[in-house]
């Protein structure tokens, strides 16, 4: 009798033992999601530049949490890493920051990118290539920062958080974070859908029966921000302020850095000659003179269906509409005018400029260091050029990028650079400098109405 009763409880001993490994197994596999006011439970594998290769929630009792979710093609993540991960020496002990990497097809690349980040600006914070916990989390877009609270509830879900913002939060109180979505996340009534333009089925509004239909809204934090979209018969923007409308109703939707016909030949910042220039200031956090433009119509009034770009003929039928619009909304007079505007010149010595001319060959082009650096042979200098100017911390909204190397052939390089301070490092090596010029632009002027 004595055998069998110890023979059961032994039985009994290794279920117990073999359910709570299962049940065990089974919680460290499922993955919740980040909701705003509620707990936030994780556990996350391939952890770098910490003391543990797997972390969880409750290796950060009692301190806030920010995961900031990048990817190594966003320059604005990479840009805002460094200024995230200062936190830990700003708030000691208070706070942790938690980087989490979306590695795309090579993680190695994402590895190597922040083993740069890390040496350049001694970044402790550690980084988690845990692909399965980034897509259980679901970002719609990058960057994405979760705010968790010392209690694990997650307070904010957004797109950038500064330091003021996170002492604010320390003391207790709420500061103005833009709201961010993640995949399939349920938005409120005002939010935007993509799928379905402005104010029809109810979508940030009443829905309204229209043939032709031009709507200025102000942006509130809830909505979507940061976006152009262009349809056969739409065009919205959102979350712009007043020069960005000018500069679209005046130089259309092709001034970008990256598209050589216009870039350097419009200055990017209008001239203004008004007695108050309030409204030009905008807050990008609060929405204060930040505005939303749809214009639709009920047929197909313009001829692509792409994002950014449209034709000449569909810019210069956007402008005009968008001219009267500012004009009859905002009372400014605009103009454009030619004068001789600040920008940077590329220049090169002799030498330089003879290694640079290309030895032939078919056109090739690889990306390093993420969407930054370039390989290339065979390449027409602009593209040198759009890569210098699309860089992490170049401030490209200023003062534009110009050829000054007097090359009218296409070019070999290779330049492994991230910040724009590294590609002024790697271009002075070969021989080639930025320095400041002056070159006749076409500029916006904007004032008051003539009496």
């Amino acid at each position: 009798m004595y055998k069998i009763l110890v023979m059961e409880k032994k039985f009994l001993v290794t279920i117990t033992i073999i359910l709570a490994v299962l049940f065990s197994s089974g919680q460290s596999s499922f993955r919740s999601r980040p909701e705003i006011g509620k707990t936030f439970t994780f556990t996350i594998d391939s952890v770098d530049n910490y003391s543990k290769k797997i972390i969880s929630n409750n290796d950060f009792n009692g301190k806030w949490i920010i995961m900031d979710f990048w990817g190594e093609f966003c320059s604005g993540c990479i840009k805002r890493i460094p200024e995230v991960s200062s936190f830990l020496k700003k708030f000691p002990g208070k706070l942790q920051v938690i980087l989490v990497t979306q590695t795309y097809e090579n993680p190695r690349t994402a590895m190597k990118m922040f083993e740069k980040l890390r040496s350049k600006f001694d970044i402790k914070a550690p980084i988690t290539y845990d692909q399965d916990f980034f897509k259980s989390v679901g970002p719609n877009g990058l960057p994405l920062i979760v705010v968790i609270d010392p209690k694990g509830k997650v307070k904010a879900i957004t797109n950038s958080i500064t330091e003021n913002d996170m002492r604010t939060l320390i003391n207790g109180q709420i500061p103005a974070l833009s709201r961010a979505y993640l995949i399939n996340e349920l938005k409120p009534s005002d939010a935007y859908d993509w799928n379905t333009p402005l104010l029809v089925k109810e979508n940030g509004g009443d829905e309204t029966d229209y043939l032709y239909r031009s709507l200025l809204t102000r942006w509130r934090p809830s909505m979507i921000c940061c976006n152009t979209l262009g349809r056969k018969n739409r065009f919205e923007i959102f979350k712009v302020n007043l020069k960005t409308l000018y500069r679209i109703a005046f130089f259309g939707t092709k001034w970008y850095y990256n598209d050589p016909s216009c870039y350097g030949k419009y200055y990017f910042e209008p001239t203004l000659k008004v007695a108050d220039s309030s409204l030009f200031v905008a807050d990008e956090r609060t929405g204060e003179n930040l505005f939303c433009y749809s214009l639709s119509f009920s047929d197909s009034s313009f001829s692509e269906n792409t994002i950014f770009k449209f034709t000449d003929s569909d810019d210069a039928h956007l402008q005009k509409i968008i001219q009267n619009e500012l004009e009859n909304y905002f009372g400014y007079e605009a103009r454009i005018e030619t004068q001789k505007m600040p920008c940077y010149k590329l220049i090169g010595s002799k030498e330089a400029i003879e290694k640079l001319k290309t030895k032939g060959g078919p056109q090739t082009f690889k990306q390093l260091s993420g969407d930054k650096g370039l390989q290339a042979t065979n390449v027409p200098i602009d593209l040198l050029i759009s890569k210098i100017a699309g860089s992490s911390g170049y401030p490209m909204q200023l003062i534009p990028i110009v050829d000054g190397t007097g090359i009218n052939c296409k070019i070999d390089i290779t330049i492994d650079a991230i910040y724009f301070d590294d590609w002024l490092k790697e271009l002075r090596k070969i021989g080639l400098d930025l320095v400041l010029g002056k070159k006749d632009m076409k500029v916006i002027v904007i004032q008051d109405v003539s009496k």
